[in-house]
């Protein structure tokens, strides 16, 4: 997780060095990455909700108790990959938009 963090701090850092210049051009594989980011950051986010309905309703756990747990994890790593995607997305946007 620190190493998310630390790339993002990156682009401010180098931003007041480079004013006034026009937006870093994106490599074609990161123009690639950033135009379906989107696309997988509502995919991801539609999981967690649906996930999270199942969790809250009472009787999916009196009926199905056994995949509680599953469902669980599934919602915990459904996050962790909604953060690390929105974040390359801010990385990615903010390294487009100069800064």
């Amino acid at each position: 997780m620190a190493a998310r963090k630390v790339e993002p701090a990156k682009a401010p850092a180098a931003a007041p060095k480079v004013a006034g210049k026009p937006a870093k051009k994106l490599s074609g594989k990161e123009q690639k990455e950033l135009e379906t980011l989107p696309a997988k950051i509502e995919a991801l986010e539609q999981e967690q909700a649906e996930l999270t309905a199942k969790l809250a309703d009472p009787s999916f756990y009196k009926k199905e108790a056994a995949k509680f747990a599953e469902v669980k994890k599934r919602l915990e790593i459904v996050e962790r990959e909604h953060a690390t995607a929105f974040a390359r997305w801010e990385e990615l946007e903010a390294a487009k938009n100069g800064g």
